[in-house]
């Protein structure tokens, strides 16, 4: 095993924001995107993250792996928007992980009453995937 190596990564919206407006590796797929015209960075932002979750995932599958899921989680937190409704908040992250379709994916739910809900709702739905 080795000593010093990567074994999860954290992610949220904060962390994507700084990021999109801090690193010129972003500059190229926005203006891209903006061209393609998703003008807004509300419209820009998703496919961005998405596109960085479904990358660590990958890269990130061996620890998975290795550790039977011990180590190795790509987190995608749900939007704020969805926090108080939990059948959009269902959505959303079976959207989120049918696009990314990794095993070390972690859906992030807010803990409001709606995100509780949802939580259960995607544990049992979840929990009879295999």
């Amino acid at each position: 095993m080795t000593d010093h190596a990567l074994s999860g990564v954290t992610s949220n919206p904060t962390i994507f924001a700084r990021a999109l407006r801090a690193d010129d590796r972003y500059r190229d797929r926005l203006a891209r995107l903006v061209d393609a015209g998703s003008a807004t960075c509300t419209r820009c932002v998703p496919p961005l993250a998405l596109a960085d979750v479904h990358e660590a995932a990958q890269r990130l599958r061996d620890s998975y792996d290795r550790t039977h899921g011990r180590d190795g989680y790509v987190p995608f937190e749900c939007t704020p928007d969805v926090a108080d409704d939990a059948s959009a908040t269902v959505r959303q992250a079976e959207q989120v992980s049918d696009r990314i379709h990794a095993w070390n994916l972690m859906i992030k739910v807010p803990a409001t009453d709606a995100g509780i809900d949802a939580i259960e709702q995607l544990t049992a739905a979840w929990s009879t995937r295999t």
